[in-house]
């Protein structure tokens, strides 16, 4: 997480942000929330959790919460208690629970809070504080589009709007690919090779929802590098052919989970080494779903 540059961070913990908004509401300026701020209520937060699992509470949302919590727990296993998922019973408690720390510089919880939440809220509170530490002062959302609305435009906006999001997106992974690469490693073995360029198709069968292919064209090259060419691959160089042409829906996953960049450089990073020791990449799992970029 140290080497993980601050719009990785902030792009990972957005999921967090958006469910955290349904039980707090920000002081946020310009819908830019203070970081000290955000680290304060996400560490109330999981302190009203232990205060629901271990207090006495007469409250009966909360009640229910905690027997909930209870019977979960009796079977052995980590880190499964979500407070999310009961956002309609916590909202009034928490925002209640909030309002008498006003003042106090002292939250804490217990340590055995970390093997009890679930990772999510595990994950997103050590990033907050990493940025914190950073002395970043404000989150701002890094992607501000719904994937799922874009595709249902006219074929010709959407794939116009995919196309930007894309290049946007692709640009940064790159350069964060290299930095990360360069702080991870102190030498070239393990680093990605070769010159991928790729074009986005809208595919729509008539019967549901249109769907993203992407064309991807690999050349040799000793550097590496990935970017947008809207001939791939009707218009190569005969000269100078693309060493391997594949189809991919992948592109479509990676823009509708909104951590392209987080989730694009574990793919790069594993890739590179897969490469290196003579395996073929299989693909990263993600919530149960397995991503590939190249």
């Amino acid at each position: 997480m140290e080497y993980l540059p601050d719009i990785l961070l902030m792009e990972k913990i957005g999921r967090y942000v958006n469910r955290l908004k349904r039980l707090y509401c920000f002081k946020a300026v310009d819908e830019k929330i203070p970081i000290s701020e955000l680290y304060r209520i996400s560490t109330l937060l999981i302190r009203y959790t232990q205060h629901i699992l271990l207090d006495p509470v007469s409250n009966p949302d909360e009640l229910a919460m905690k027997n909930g919590w209870h019977a979960m727990l009796q079977n052995g296993k980590h880190n499964i208690i979500d407070i999310f998922n009961y956002s309609n019973r916590a909202v009034c408690g928490f925002q209640a629970f909030c309002k008498s720390f006003e003042g106090s510089d002292s939250i804490f919880f217990s340590e055995r809070m970390m093997r009890i939440i679930a990772r999510e809220h595990l994950e997103a509170w050590c990033m907050i504080a990493t940025l914190q530490k950073r002395n970043v002062e404000y989150y701002k959302n890094i992607w501000v589009y719904e994937y799922y609305d874009i595709i249902k435009h006219e074929q010709v906006v959407a794939l116009k709007e995919i196309n930007d999001l894309c290049i946007q997106w692709t640009d940064t992974l790159q350069r964060v690919y290299i930095d990360v690469y360069d702080k991870l490693f102190d030498n070239r073995k393990y680093q990605l090779k070769d010159k991928y360029i790729y074009k986005n198709h809208c595919i729509s069968d008539g019967t549901s929802r249109p769907w993203l292919s992407t064309t991807i064209c690999k050349y040799e090259s000793d550097s590496f590098s990935i970017a947008y060419d809207s001939y791939c691959p009707e218009d190569f160089d005969v000269k100078n052919p693309p060493v391997s042409i594949r189809h991919t829906l992948f592109f479509e996953e990676f823009l509708a989970r909104k951590t392209p960049l987080y989730d694009g450089l574990h793919c790069l990073l594993y890739k590179g080494v897969c490469d290196a020791l003579g395996f073929k990449a299989e693909g990263l799992t993600r919530d149960y779903r397995r991503l590939s970029l190249l």
